[in-house]
């Protein structure tokens, strides 16, 4: 019998003082509940299964996702980066950034940016003081972003940075506006052609853009963990 599609649910959370609940789903919460978390809510999980029964490879998908940056991250160290800032970093979960980094560098510092109060309030706790931040910011308004005095506390951008944007471009308007953001980090994308365009004058890193799990695998995915290539990745390096 084929290998069926592991779908299987996240934990079902400890649910807070029904006045304290959140009533509306929120992206960061259902990406939580799909990668096995703790931070979600009733309307996150029934957000997350309807989803999943109009697509049933959503869950697959954000575990790929988030295979991925820990590989990119890794890469990045080897080649000496050491300062990170990842946009629309979403909720902390295992294997974040700064983890990734200090594994392989101590002295990494890393700043994650988010427009989404929710992830702020949960997700600055679990930060390193000194060596990482949350911000907030929006991927749609880069000169605010960038020009955050927070931001410059902990990153030099006149020195090699990693630009880490995983999860983000699908839920970003095809439009001009949007392009015009993404002006000082390459571009907008969609498609494998647009997404070349997005790297415009960097250079493609090996294996070049590829699905999420192709991207220089360090292990054997299981056949039923493995979505179908609908989201591509890859790592560039500015000329």
């Amino acid at each position: 019998m084929a290998d069926e599609p592991d779908t299987s649910p996240g934990i079902e959370p400890d649910v807070p003082d029904a006045a304290n609940v959140p009533a509306v789903p929120n992206v960061a919460r259902i990406y939580d509940y799909f990668l096995g978390g703790h931070t979600h809510y009733p309307a996150d999980i029934a957000a997350a299964r309807r989803i999943t029964a109009a697509s049933p490879q959503a869950p697959l998908l954000a575990r790929a996702m988030r295979r991925r940056p820990v590989r990119v991250v890794a890469a990045m160290t080897a080649e000496g980066i050491t300062q990170f800032l990842d946009l629309g970093a979403g909720l902390p979960t295992q294997d974040n950034v700064h983890e990734v980094a200090a594994r392989h560098h101590p002295d990494t510092r890393v700043v994650y940016v988010d427009n989404d109060p929710v992830v702020l309030a949960e997700g600055r706790p679990l930060l390193d003081p000194g060596r990482s931040v949350l911000l907030m910011g929006d991927v749609q308004d880069m000169a605010a972003v960038l020009d955050d005095p927070d931001l410059h506390t902990l990153i030099d951008l006149t020195a090699p940075l990693g630009v880490i944007v995983s999860g983000v471009v699908h839920f970003l308007p095809e439009t001009p506006a949007t392009a015009a953001q993404f002006t000082e980090l390459r571009g907008q994308l969609r498609t494998a052609d647009q997404l070349r365009r997005f790297f415009a004058d960097f250079t493609l890193q090996r294996p070049g853009l590829v699905p999420l799990d192709d991207w220089r695998p360090d292990a054997p995915v299981p056949p039923s963990a493995l979505p179908e290539p609908l989201i591509w990745g890859g790592l560039a390096r500015k000329p």
